[in-house]
């Protein structure tokens, strides 16, 4: 199976010339050995589309209203799907932080996600330091929450992203390594196939840049990794595309 790669924009760039350069750098991956996700702000979502690549384009955030209607503000998923949006991120940490986002928003979103057809990158993860039993409870509460409710045959369509705040590198990024990202991985896959029976994708984020990429890629349980702050910067972003590429 591919490793994924995921690049979240986050709200970056300020211009679309920017984003197109940013593109075009990611364009230097290789396709046949990763799958390559772009998750841009929404109003470069089409331009990129419309480029026409390999490289497969997501959604920041949606709705938990699955079709249009009188939601000011609002993009829906089914917006999202007419676009060309293969996937969305959902639960990041910043939305939580930021925006106050609830388990239950986002398993209403995950539910209105589901339903349309478009594939969810979902995100969870201890917002702060724990204890190792402390972490695994926080985790198991966290998933169970976001996943009430939904349809067993759906479980395999997430892309599973464990990201703990305190890893993100706005937030002062303290790096795991790739042992203890393993280790956490192996837990993780371990209770939602007890739980639910299916054999999870989980992805990691934090912190992931050109210097420790190979070595999260490098691990067995590690289904592929979010990048954000080294996604948007092109001389980071290099690093990022060297380093794939150099295996």
């Amino acid at each position: 199976m591919k490793k994924y790669i995921i690049f979240n924009w986050k709200c970056n760039p300020e211009t679309l010339v920017k984003a197109k350069q940013l593109f075009k750098s990611t364009t230097k991956v290789s396709f046949k050995d990763f799958e390559i996700v772009i998750c841009p702000p929404f109003p470069y979502i089409g331009q990129l589309k419309a480029i026409g690549l390999k490289i497969k384009i997501g959604a920041q955030n949606c709705f938990y209203e699955p079709r249009v209607g009188p939601f000011t503000g609002e993009i829906s998923p089914m917006i999202l799907k007419n676009m060309g949006c293969n996937y969305v991120i959902l639960g990041h940490s910043e939305r939580k932080r930021i925006f106050n986002e609830t388990e239950e928003t986002i398993n209403k979103k995950l539910k209105a996600v589901l339903s349309v057809g478009v594939q969810p990158i979902l995100f969870f993860g201890e917002l702060v330091l724990m204890t190792k039993i402390g972490a695994e409870k926080e985790i198991i509460r966290q998933l169970e929450a976001i996943l009430r409710g939904i349809d067993k045959k759906f479980l395999t369509r997430i892309l599973f992203v464990y990201e703990p705040a305190f890893s993100v590198s706005t937030q002062g990024g303290k790096l795991l390594s790739s042992e203890e990202v393993e280790e956490k991985q192996i837990f993780i896959k371990k209770h939602l196939n007890n739980k639910f029976n299916f054999k999870p994708v989980v992805l990691y984020g934090g912190s992931v840049d050109g210097n420790n990429i190979k070595n999260y890629l490098k691990e067995t349980n590690i289904n592929g990794v979010v990048i954000g702050q080294a996604s948007i910067n092109l001389k980071k972003l290099e690093r990022v595309v060297k380093a794939l590429a150099h295996g």
